[in-house]
């Protein structure tokens, strides 16, 4: 008897777990080649709004972002950006218009793009989802934000479950 209790209370827990939605976070990756830095938060936002566009070593940061059609870009525009992605992209009209920056960021969809990308530029940044990680590639380090490694308690972009 105590054995068929133990049995369905473990499935009921196994079942429960199942159910329950997955931690999913925000995770920014340097292009290959380039050690993984640790950034603040607001360091990212300065990045993405075009008020910082080099790298500490003077070369340009090659960005890209997902569109807002996109879980992850639904998030970065909520969190990350502070703002509408149409608003995103009136804000990267005036950089350029401004000659303040050399090229708008890449607007990519598939999370398969966006490891492409980060692969073949040494000086790109990009985000994607911790669900949308390839786990069979090589891996590739996400940077660290806040002084926070993602998974880890405090880390600033965690999505919250509704």
């Amino acid at each position: 008897m105590r054995r068929l209790a133990l049995v369905l209370i473990v499935l009921a827990a196994a079942r429960a777990s199942a159910g329950a939605p997955a931690k999913e976070e925000l995770l920014f990756f340097a292009g290959t080649g380039r050690p993984a830095p640790s950034m603040t938060s607001a360091e990212l936002r300065r990045i993405w709004l075009g008020q910082t566009t080099r790298w500490p070593d003077g070369r340009r940061i090659v960005l890209a972002v997902r569109p807002g059609s996109t879980a992850a870009g639904r998030f970065f525009y909520e969190r990350v950006a502070e703002m509408p992605e149409i608003d995103f992209s009136r804000l990267w009209l005036g950089i350029l218009f401004r000659g303040d920056a050399e090229s708008a960021p890449r607007v990519i969809g598939p999370a398969e793009e966006v490891r492409r990308f980060l692969a073949r530029g040494p000086d790109a940044l990009a985000f994607l989802l911790s669900s949308e990680l390839d786990r069979s590639a090589p891996a590739t380090r996400p940077l660290r934000v806040d002084g926070k490694d993602p998974g880890a308690p405090g880390y600033p972009y965690r999505i919250e479950a509704p």
